[in-house]
């Protein structure tokens, strides 16, 4: 699953003070250095596109207002009537 990498990135490992070098690297130790290794060789991903304000509403450009309707309500229904004369 992991790969090695050259000789070359193990010499120029940043280690911590307390770290010693070691010839086969970690998993966690080339997570580290993954960032330095990614700046040498970049990346697949595009540039991230520009971010800024959208151009919005053309200025002079008429405006309608949005066209009201009538509320629907629920009618009103009698309760049934209980006839008495049931057999």
């Amino acid at each position: 699953m992991y790969q090695r990498l050259p000789p070359t990135f193990s010499q120029r490992e940043r280690l911590a003070p307390r770290q010693k070098p070691a010839q086969n690297l970690s998993p966690g130790r080339v997570a580290n250095c993954f960032a330095t290794v990614l700046t040498r060789i970049g990346t697949p991903a595009t540039t991230p596109k520009p971010r800024g304000k959208s151009p919005g509403w053309t200025p002079g450009r008429p405006r309608q207002q949005r066209t009201r309707y009538p509320v629907v309500k629920k009618g009103f229904t009698k309760p049934n009537k209980v006839s008495k004369n049931t057999n």
